[in-house]
């Protein structure tokens, strides 16, 4: 079975202030009352859209076991298809489990990562 990975992006800057916090929300998230995370499947939809304009991006890696406070729900911005994870109440950096960098126009989802969605697609006859 395929693993299913959730991810989180941060700003350089963002993430530094997560490692001293301990909360990976973002002032997005804050805003929005839940802390956005995407599948692998969605991750590369949401690099383009919400980060072309940084110089670099932190990409969290966190398990698929988030406990209750996570919820699959529709996309109210875009016309992005499927239920993207969203985790209600205070993740913390405690939880990640990896991390990439990805720097602007070089940006290049790591091998673990897009294996992940070619097995994912596979599995699901795609």
């Amino acid at each position: 079975m395929p693993s299913r990975h959730l991810y989180k992006v941060l700003t350089t800057q963002q993430w530094e202030q997560a490692q001293h916090s301990g909360s990976l929300a973002a002032p997005v998230d804050l805003a929005d009352g839940f802390v956005h995370l995407s599948t692998a499947a969605q991750l590369a939809g949401t690099l383009q859209r919400y980060f072309s304009d940084a110089a670099a991006v932190v990409v969290l890696q966190l398990p698929p076991d988030l406990g209750a406070n996570l919820r699959w729900e529709t996309s109210l911005t875009g016309n992005r298809p499927g239920e993207f994870p969203h985790y209600y109440g205070d993740l913390t950096a405690d939880r990640v489990s990896n991390t990439w960098i990805a720097q602007r126009n070089a940006i290049a989802l790591p091998e673990e990562i897009l294996l992940q969605v070619e097995q994912d697609a596979s599995a699901n006859g795609s």
